[in-house]
């Protein structure tokens, strides 16, 4: 049996426990930590814990991403979460993530989005990051990584719970 697989099983049985509102819908924009088919948000949809809809690619920089025009909230899907940035400082070093950052957020948030923006886990000038306006900001749990920065199929189970928490959470404030 695989080693991952006793956590998994717990995991999965932890969320349907305190799992979130199958009408709660999220808009997930993302790179790596969010596009590959064992994703904490893959998770969360497949298990039927939240309504994600994934637009998470691989090398993508948050300064490379503009939203389709088409990308407004409708029925239950009215929440971005957005997890982006962590490439940008290794494409645009140096460059104003910061500002680009805010800017895309003012841009949702323009279209009728609430934003959750989570931090990206690496690099300088990641703190200035906390003092972005107009979203929730959070911090990742550290969790199993492959390479010190994307999680193992347990590490995104591990944010799957997380996230749920996280969501649960807002959707009672």
């Amino acid at each position: 049996m695989n080693r991952e697989m006793p956590y998994v099983i717990a995991a999965t049985a932890l969320l349907l426990v305190i799992s979130c509102s199958a009408n709660a819908g999220h808009i997930v924009i993302g790179d790596s930590m969010t596009s590959s088919q064992c994703s904490w948000a893959n998770v969360m949809n497949s298990h039927g814990y939240a309504h994600m809809q994934v637009h998470a690619m691989p090398g993508r920089a948050l300064q490379d991403y503009t939203p389709s025009p088409d990308l407004k909230p409708w029925n239950d899907m009215k929440s971005v979460i957005l997890w982006l940035g962590a490439n940008d400082q290794f494409k645009y070093p140096g460059s104003d993530l910061f500002g680009a950052t805010q800017t895309l957020i003012d841009e949702l948030v323009g279209r009728g989005f609430e934003v959750t923006y989570i931090l990206p886990p690496l690099g300088p000038g990641i703190d200035n990051l906390r003092h972005i306006e107009n979203a929730k900001i959070i911090e990742a749990p550290k969790v199993e990584t492959t390479d010190g920065v994307h999680p193992t199929c347990k590490g995104h189970y591990q944010l799957a719970f997380w996230m749920n928490v996280v969501i649960q959470k807002g959707e009672k404030e």
